[in-house]
This record gives C-alpha cells, structure tokens and sequence, in this order.
C-alpha cells in the first residue's frame, strides 16, 4: 500500500516534471543579438543579427520596427547562417529610441510575439 502510494507520487511529480520542462522550452526567446546592448549609428543602414534559444521557421518570421510614435513599419528578415538565426535589416534612422516587434515560430510549433528595445545615437 505504501509503495503503491510512493509510485503514484513519483509518478505524479515525473509528470508534472515533464509537462513545465515542455512548457519552458515552448517559445524561441532571444539569447544573444549582435548589438550586445550597443546603441546603432544613427543614418546608417545596418544588420542585426538575433540568436535564438531554440530553431524557428524561417518562413514564419515577422518584423517590425516601432518608433516613438507607435508606428510600425516591416521589415527585411533574411535566414541565419544556423536555423536559430535571423538577420534583420534595419534603415537609415535618426537617433532615438526603437523596438523591434517579432512573431516567429519555433520548430516546436510555438509562436513568440515579443519587443527588442533599442537606441540609436549620433555616431562618434
């Protein structure tokens, strides 16, 4: 009887294991950028790169740029040199402060909608 009892608890407590560790996993979160938390060059084209904790589906990608204003505009995504990668293609912006609004899917069949803030100052 009190065995029964054990193995129904670890098995209740493997299961519950399982189900948040998938629940963790679920959703691509960013790991790493090639800004590094660097403001970009105002009036100056530029690429940026994000890495992802987890693959995602290059054709479900998404991305906007949000100014100060709220206005979004969409912008160019091309594939990583890995399939957690993306690189985004950011215009000519004066200095301020920006996001980047995504939705993408990762290979696990989980959407992401989530903001990068960013900055752009004058150059030095």
């Amino acid at each position: 009887m009190i065995l029964r009892k054990f193995s129904n608890l670890c098995s209740a407590a493997l299961f519950a294991l399982l189900v948040t560790s998938a629940a963790a996993g679920a959703h691509a979160i960013v790991t790493g950028t090639s800004m590094n938390g660097q403001p970009l060059a105002a009036n100056r084209v530029a690429e940026v790169e994000l890495h992802f904790n987890s693959a995602v589906e290059f054709n479900f990608v998404r991305v906007f740029l949000i100014n100060v204003k709220g206005q979004e505009t969409r912008l160019v995504v091309k594939a990583g040199k890995t399939r957690d990668a993306i690189f985004i293609q950011i215009p000519l912006l004066k200095p301020g402060a920006y996001a980047l609004r995504y939705r993408l899917l990762a290979v696990d069949g989980h959407f992401t909608d989530n903001l990068l803030r960013f900055a752009v100052s004058e150059p030095k």
